[in-house]
């Protein structure tokens, strides 16, 4: 959604899956608002357990491109589902399973790849569904839904890939490999979720070795969230997600594994349109090479702030198809600010967008660390895409 816009593995599941939550036009039966606000990232931190890691000229990239990266996912996250519940049925466009035996009347839901009977879709408590994906693979859908053709308060869902291949844009283009588990419980939801409509709703999701293979590498998820969504004019949404612990896991070709656990987390994230406003806290652990495992705390002064506008093509690859297109683009937040805390030490990496340059995107990294004889600092400002590459 930002870094890769339309490649990112949260979007992919988190867009793809929860659309399944508002698939039957989910409308309430009661529940209090979902209480989100954006502007409270970063006024009230999330205690932070023992920090053990100091933070040096040697590591203060590689922590702070980390942290942005897992706040980066916790937005990324939260806007997926919030997309995935607004925008329905027009967030994917799925081909369909349709036959002779639709009947009279009968319309296609576009959900997860499936055409179901938009008249009597129900999930019954042990009775599975399973589907077969387009290009391989399989969706089994399971859990228990009160009502036929919408979600209430309490219903539970789990949704289960095996080695499932989608369409990837062009629908005769197969997509990455999916696997793994995703579970889902409706806690809240209020009002009826559309791009125009007014709504809130609280989800909860589990992930269980939820992975994807691509070209571009390999990417799992592991862990609980909640988000609570409201809506309060057309795509103009307010988001919080929260949870215990979210483990996240990468591997380019040609790289080391790189896991990123979160631990204790908020993010707070305001959409509007494409644009999004997003700020944290959490403490996160993460193995760097030739350091072995840090720990560190974060905590937001400042909500990032992307906007479309600022969008990069990312350049095909020499002897791509002209007609292939640009499938992934670049977006770096041109403002915002987060505090990274080790021992004893300090991180605090800032956001600008400098008109004069191009690329006009710049990180600013200032590193502060007590020492034995007095205070020490240093700073360093580049480009945005530079820091992101120290991971």
């Amino acid at each position: 959604m930002i870094k890769k816009w339309y490649r990112s593995l949260f979007r992919i599941f988190c867009l793809g899956l929860a659309v399944f939550l508002v698939a039957c036009g989910g409308s309430s039966n009661g529940g209090n608002n979902s209480n989100a606000d954006s502007g409270d990232a970063g006024k009230d931190p999330v205690p932070l357990t023992p920090l053990l890691s100091p933070i040096t000229t040697a590591n203060f990239d590689y922590l702070s491109a980390s942290a942005y990266l897992g706040l980066e996912s916790l937005a990324e996250m939260a806007e997926g589902v919030g997309v995935a519940a607004a925008d329905f049925p027009g967030a994917l466009e799925l081909p369909g399973l349709l036959g002779s035996d639709m009947g009279a009347g009968s319309a296609a839901v576009p959900l997860l790849g499936l055409a179901m009977k938009t008249a009597g879709f129900q999930l019954v408590a042990g009775v599975p569904q399973k589907f077969d994906c387009e290009f391989g693979g399989s969706i089994t859908l399971s859990g228990a839904m009160a009502n036929q053709n919408r979600l209430t308060q309490g219903d539970e869902v789990r949704v289960v890939m095996e080695n499932c291949r989608r369409p990837d844009g062009p629908a005769d283009v197969a997509g990455d490999l999916i696997n793994g588990n995703m579970s889902l419980s409706v806690k809240e939801l209020n009002g009826t979720p559309g791009p125009d409509s007014v709504w809130s709703g609280i989800i909860v999701v589990r992930y269980d070795n939820l992975g994807s293979v691509s070209d571009t590498g390999t990417e799992s998820l592991n862990g609980d969230a909640q988000v609570n969504i409201s809506q309060s004019a057309r795509e103009n949404q307010v988001l919080a997600a929260t949870g215990k612990e979210l483990r996240l896991t990468q591997q380019a070709p040609g790289k080391a594994a790189q896991e990123l656990i979160l631990r204790d987390y908020r993010a707070d994230i305001h959409k509007s349109g494409d644009n999004l406003s997003f700020g944290g806290n959490f403490t996160f652990s993460t193995i760097k090479p030739d350091e072995g495992t840090l720990l560190v705390g974060v905590a937001t002064g400042k909500p990032f702030t992307v906007n479309i506008e600022d969008a990069i093509p990312v350049t095909p690859p020499d002897g791509a198809p002209p007609a292939d297109g640009i499938r992934q683009v670049d977006v770096y937040p041109s403002s915002g600010q987060i505090t990274v805390t080790g021992a004893a030490s300090n991180v605090t990496l800032e956001a600008e967008k400098s008109a004069g340059l191009v690329p006009s995107f710049l990180a600013r990294l200032t590193v502060q660390t007590t020492r034995s004889d007095g205070s020490y600092a240093a700073s360093q400002t580049l480009l945005w895409k530079d820091l992101l590459s120290a991971l």
